[in-house]
């Protein structure tokens, strides 16, 4: 289990993550997996209840502030390219 903060941003380094939440029926429902180099965490989701597990033997994550990132465009540059990644890594989920 990863650890999931308000006003937090993981950035996966190495390995892959799954997130999740729970469904109204209480069932488990998958909701990305994160790769290298992509985002994910609390303030990057409108969903109550959202869990991270490791997928991989290794996994190495990188922790970002929200104030961190407010003051540096660079940081921001970089959280919009994972974002990207993710959004079409979901729409590729979402068309199988």
């Amino acid at each position: 289990m990863i650890p999931i903060k308000p006003q937090t941003i993981w950035i996966v380094n190495k390995g892959w993550v799954k997130l999740s939440t729970l469904s109204e029926k209480g069932e488990e429902v998958a909701i990305g997996f994160p790769g290298e180099q992509m985002p994910f965490g609390p303030s990057l989701t409108a969903l109550p209840i959202y869990q991270a597990i490791a997928l991989s033997d290794r996994v190495e994550l990188t922790y970002l502030s929200l104030e961190d990132v407010s003051r540096s465009p660079r940081l921001r540059e970089f959280l919009l390219s994972g974002l990207h990644q993710r959004l079409r890594q979901m729409e590729l989920l979402l068309a199988v």
